[in-house]
């Protein structure tokens, strides 16, 4: 379980670092909370995602033994974001 929670949680700065990037050659952020705190600055962005990622995993971590759905939901949310990260480096490669 502490794999697949620290995972999720690259997969989360992987996908505002790949975020950031896309934004810089042209693409346009669809989420409109990660798009205002871009507007914001980066950091603002960055400190969101980390915040929210860290107290889900923290959450998870200590949830999964009491909730049988904490493991499915890790494995799936883990799944989404390695096709949203394959999406964004297609999205790269598309813009360059």
């Amino acid at each position: 379980m502490k794999r697949s929670l620290g995972f999720l949680f690259v997969m989360n700065l992987a996908d505002i670092s790949l975020t950031k990037y896309l934004c810089k050659l042209g693409a346009t952020e669809l989420n409109p909370v990660i798009k205002h705190l871009l507007g914001m600055g980066f950091s603002w962005a960055l400190l969101f995602k980390v915040v929210m990622a860290g107290l889900f995993v923290v959450s998870a971590h200590y949830l999964h033994k009491k909730s049988t759905i904490v493991k499915p939901l890790i494995t799936y949310l883990n799944l989404f974001f390695v096709t949203l990260i394959f999406y964004q480096i297609y999205g790269i490669y598309l813009l360059k």
